[in-house]
């Protein structure tokens, strides 16, 4: 499968009975090969992997790109671990208060 991002928006199909699915410029996406070299050659997709680009480098996304979205992902992946921990500690807190309620009640 090829990964690419949408330099421009329009139909992908995926070939996989759906038809046409609309994809923003910027998203990323996962495409078969064919698929992908018609989305290149129509300058509406280029390949963000270089493992996957069959084109080899003809239509891949700029080096600074690929580290941009990288760093992006990883900063996305950073939010969502620390907002999971902060909900985990304020259901901690919620819990521990509710025994001390609790304790307190039966005595």
């Amino acid at each position: 499968m090829a990964k690419m991002v949408m330099i421009d928006a329009g139909q992908v199909n995926y070939l996989d009975g759906r038809g046409g699915v609309h994809q923003d410029a910027g998203d990323e996406i996962e495409v078969n090969d064919d698929v992908g070299l018609q989305l290149a050659k129509a300058g509406k997709a280029l390949w963000s992997d270089p493992a996957t680009d069959p084109s080899k480098g003809r239509y891949l996304l700029p080096a600074h790109i690929r580290e941009a979205l990288e760093a992006a992902q990883a900063g996305a992946d950073a939010a969502e671990k620390a907002k999971a921990e902060a909900e985990a500690a304020a259901k901690a807190r919620a819990d521990a208060e509710a025994a001390a309620k609790s304790a307190a009640g039966q005595k």
